[in-house]
């Protein structure tokens, strides 16, 4: 597995980008940009490597990246713009870069700043949403992010544990019935909470389940 870092310029400042790439195998067309919880609830580009790891090995380019984040109460009132813009410049610098399709990986207290993403850029064609935070309690921090992701007719993979503590199933399905476009997809592991879903017992799973999403929904 090839590492390569990129330092890429954004409205919040320069961060570094990694890449990853299998070595010597053909890759796809596409580019996966992951984006991890949010900083302000602990989360950091470690979420998501092994993911990245697992894409880049069945030959799907995925790049990680640790947000600059904003503080707990700024980031809120702010609708997370800072985050937003920086997810934006690395998907317009990746799309630069690579050419291609450009997907969105959003984890969890991620998830809901990527879907923003995916409905303001035209080069983002698809979301894949692990753990979206839906919940009443999560729509306190994150509910100005639902309204554009409900509007926006990309197609759409949501994957959840059954047992998520912070978004029921019922929501989860209720939230996506009210989604524009035809390609909004649910995927539910059963007996998995929503921390479980984001160890790195489970990366292979989540991966597969993207894999199969991607070439359906080319």
């Amino acid at each position: 597995m090839a590492k390569t870092t990129v330092r890429v310029s954004t409205p919040s400042g320069h961060l570094d980008v990694n890449c990853w790439e299998l070595p010597g195998a053909e890759m796809s067309p596409l580019t996966c940009v992951t984006v991890h919880p949010w900083a302000s609830l602990g989360g950091s580009e470690h979420n998501c490597v092994g993911i990245a790891r697992t894409l880049a090995s069945k030959g799907v380019r995925t790049i990680t990246f640790n947000l600059h984040a904003s503080s707990m109460v700024w980031g809120i009132l702010a609708n997370h713009r800072a985050e937003v813009a920086q997810v934006t410049a690395v998907c317009k610098w990746a799309s630069t870069r690579f050419g291609g399709e450009i997907v969105l990986f959003g984890s969890s207290a991620g998830a809901p700043m990527a879907g923003t993403v995916l409905a303001r850029l035209d080069v983002v064609s698809r979301m894949c949403a692990v753990g979206y935070t839906w919940g009443w309690l999560s729509s306190i921090a994150f509910g100005r992010h639902f309204g554009p992701l409900l509007r926006c007719p990309k197609p759409k993979l949501f994957v959840m544990g059954a047992h998520d503590e912070f978004t029921s199933v019922a929501t989860l399905n209720a939230m996506v019935r009210r989604m524009r476009g035809p390609s909004n997809q649910v995927v539910v592991e059963e007996g998995v909470g929503h921390f479980e879903l984001e160890q790195p017992e489970y990366d292979d799973r989540v991966a597969a389940i993207v894999l199969e999403w991607l070439r359906a929904s080319s």
